[in-house]
């Protein structure tokens, strides 16, 4: 029997070949290898909710996992719609990103806060309730401590952190 509340895993990022293999785009990386590893569904675009969405059962619990298809900056709005859509409260969520703050290889998670400047989550607080739960994902520090953050989190991964980004985002 599937537990009737789905369960929302959103990975936060910015869409595009373009931003693949970058800093910020780390929520994504780790909501594909979760897709991956408990083989659900392949990702379908739905242009209504602003997402690619893919769904599938673990456990007897329902999983939507979702990339937003807006840019990282107004997430927030896909996030609503699908939470609407699918009935998701924000206790049931739970929101995958990167944290300039927390060193490389570091994971954090916490229930509830602000954004820090973060503002993929600034958008998220502008849509949705608050409540949601949230994986940070460490991908600092800056490597030169006066480069722009903008800059920073829109390069690719060194080369040793890509050989080691698949140890601490796999579930």
């Amino acid at each position: 029997m599937v537990d009737a509340t789905p369960r929302l895993l959103v990975g936060l990022g910015n869409p595009g070949p373009g931003y693949a293999g970058h800093r910020h785009n780390v929520g994504f990386m780790a909501v594909d290898r979760y897709k991956t590893s408990h083989e659900l569904s392949d990702w379908i675009e739905k242009k209504d909710l602003k997402c690619y969405l893919s769904v599938g059962d673990i456990g007897g619990t329902r999983i939507l996992l979702v990339k937003p298809t807006t840019l990282m900056n107004l997430s927030g709005e896909a996030l609503q719609r699908v939470q609407h859509f699918y009935k998701v409260s924000a206790e049931d969520t739970v929101v995958v990103y990167d944290d300039l703050d927390i060193e490389f290889g570091t994971i954090r998670t916490r229930g509830d806060g602000g954004s820090a400047g973060h503002n993929g989550i600034k958008s998220l607080l502008e849509y949705s309730e608050k409540g949601f739960g949230r994986v940070r994902v460490g991908i600092g520090p800056k490597t030169h401590a006066k480069m722009d953050s903008a800059d920073f989190v829109l390069q690719d991964f060194s080369d040793e952190q890509k050989e080691n980004l698949e140890k601490f985002i796999k579930y």
